[in-house]
């Protein structure tokens, strides 16, 4: 919270008619929010098969951006998602190895419930050269991804000059992010052993801390100081796919005013596909905003 300004006066010297103290100041908006609210940006994360970094790093994101909200600041992403460059949609999904070691059964709050079942349900997609005027941000692990994305881009530019807009950031400071298999290489080239589920553990770490500095650098987003299911959080939220797509706009209006909460809709990758609801609330009102959201937005799952 921020300390009030304590404003000391000089003693005045005598007069014949006292002195006015001054009227107090308005309060700016940085006394009353510690933390400036972020322009919200899209971010699309690409790895090779869409199955172990990417879908790491999307649902990072994901969790940054419930544990942000719920702390009583501003949504971070207007869109967010990830994809491969050699994927293979009917058969490639998120590798179960990655999501255990995001998501250890220890954890059970709602709203890491929500963002791994989405995780599991998803099929992995392949990056469009679209994709480039969709999103602001492009983010790979490795140069070679960088190059390959940077000559996607380039094809979007010649089919649409106004579009290839995003930004193709190496995550990682600019070293990269490495992967399982990567991390295991390297132990054996020590001579020591790396067991598969502690290589996914590492890569885990590295793609979080990874995540956390680009939103540092690129939002000036802050971590907030409580965990994303702390008692002391005075907000929760949930997450769930819905249909924007057909939707009147004075009905949507109405139903983010009608009562105490926030509900952020995503944009969707294309017109008339599904959208990521963010049901936002105090935890006595949840339930109710939950509700109303998904009979207005027609939730899928």
């Amino acid at each position: 919270m921020p300390y009030a300004t304590l404003t000391m006066y000089r003693t005045a010297e005598p007069q014949t008619q006292p002195c006015a103290p001054p009227p107090p100041k308005r309060p700016t908006k940085r006394a009353t929010n510690e933390f400036p609210d972020p322009k919200p940006i899209s971010l699309l994360f690409v790895d090779t098969n869409n199955q172990t970094r990417s879908i790491i790093a999307h649902a990072t994101a994901e969790l940054l951006r419930l544990q942000t909200l719920n702390s009583g600041r501003a949504n971070l992403f207007t869109r967010l998602d990830s994809a491969g460059l050699n994927v293979n949609p009917k058969t490639y999904r998120a590798k179960l190895a990655a999501l255990r070691a995001l998501f250890p059964p220890a954890r059970a709050s709602p709203e890491e419930q929500d963002v791994l079942g989405r995780m599991q349900g998803r099929e992995s997609r392949g990056v469009e050269t679209a994709d480039f005027t969709r999103y602001g941000f492009v983010l790979a692990f490795d140069r070679d991804d960088v190059a390959v994305l940077g000559r996607l881009r380039e094809q979007e530019r010649a089919r649409d000059p106004e579009g290839g807009e995003a930004r193709i950031v190496l995550l990682g400071d600019g070293s990269g992010v490495e992967s399982p298999r990567s991390v295991m290489e390297r132990a054996e080239k020590r001579g020591g052993k790396v067991e598969a589920e502690e290589a996914y553990a590492v890569v885990v770490k590295q793609v979080w801390v990874a995540v956390e500095r680009f939103l540092e650098r690129e939002c000036a987003w802050q971590r907030p100081e409580r965990t994303i299911d702390d008692r002391m959080m005075p907000l929760r939220s949930r997450q769930f796919m819905g249909l924007r797509f057909g939707v009147p706009d004075i009905k949507v209006k109405h139903m983010k005013e009608t009562g105490d909460w926030k509900i952020a809709i995503d944009e969707a990758a294309v017109e008339g596909a599904e959208n990521v609801v963010t049901v936002t609330a105090a935890k006595d009102k949840l339930d109710e905003a939950l509700y109303y959201a998904e009979k207005v937005l027609k939730k899928i799952y």
